[in-house]
């Protein structure tokens, strides 16, 4: 598990621990929502959700970048055979911690954010649209 990854895993934990008893969450999405990080078929997910929540705070978005986060959600959902329940989930996880990460920063540190984070997510999604254009994302074997 890369460092980010980690990172994100210990902020859904806590936020799921701290809302555990409050009934949070429609049918029952907010259970188990702590482990959606480790869980190795959604951990690109939750990690693509929150890098492009990053870059679209730091105003970083354009077609390119779209298009790139567009095509990777899509790619790892089919690669995965991940469920409506899966995706809801991986959604909520990278939204818990992006917002807790955008609340533990001020605002010279949201600069640097944006500075790594944000232009690493959006340089990525760009590069993958363009490595992509042109080609069935789809797994092989789905056809």
């Amino acid at each position: 598990m890369t460092r980010k990854l980690q990172r994100i895993a210990r902020m859904v934990f806590l936020a799921a621990w701290t809302l555990g008893g409050t009934g949070a969450g429609a049918a029952g999405l907010s259970e188990g929502i702590e482990d959606v990080p480790k869980d190795p078929r959604m951990a690109d997910l939750v990690t693509v959700i929150y890098g492009m929540n990053v870059a679209a705070q730091c105003g970083l978005v354009d077609r390119l970048v779209f298009d790139g986060y567009r095509h990777r959600v899509q790619a790892q959902i089919l690669r995965h055979g991940l469920t409506q329940i899966d995706i809801r989930r991986a959604w909520i996880a990278a939204d818990i911690a992006f917002e807790l990460e955008y609340g533990n920063r001020g605002l010279g540190g949201q600069r640097n954010w944006c500075r790594t984070e944000g232009i690493d997510a959006a340089r990525d999604f760009a590069a993958y649209r363009t490595s992509t254009m042109g080609r069935d994302i789809r797994p092989s074997g789905s056809r």
